[in-house]
């Protein structure tokens, strides 16, 4: 996680809800202090955004359409068409 900040020359700030934020473009990365979760995000060759969360969510997604799966194992999908859970 720190690895992401510290790439952060421009773009780190707080949001509203109590968010850090960075964003350089390829990576990013933020904490919510509210609900004490961590997440990072890195965008491969191909444009997919693979993001973890410090519980153990991770999502990968690109053109508004993707796939998660949560810590406990349930698994969503969001296609042009469809969505929904297992």
């Amino acid at each position: 996680m720190r690895r992401i900040f510290h790439k952060c020359i421009r773009g780190v700030h707080d949001t509203a809800t109590g968010r850090t934020v960075c964003n350089n473009g390829q990576e990013a990365g933020g904490y919510n202090k509210n609900t004490g979760t961590a997440w990072t995000s890195q965008r491969n060759q191909n444009g997919v955004a693979t993001t973890q969360t410090s519980k153990g969510g991770e999502a990968k997604t690109k053109n508004g359409k993707g796939i998660y799966k949560s810590p406990t194992g349930k698994t969503c999908m969001k296609t042009a068409n469809n969505q929904g859970c297992n």
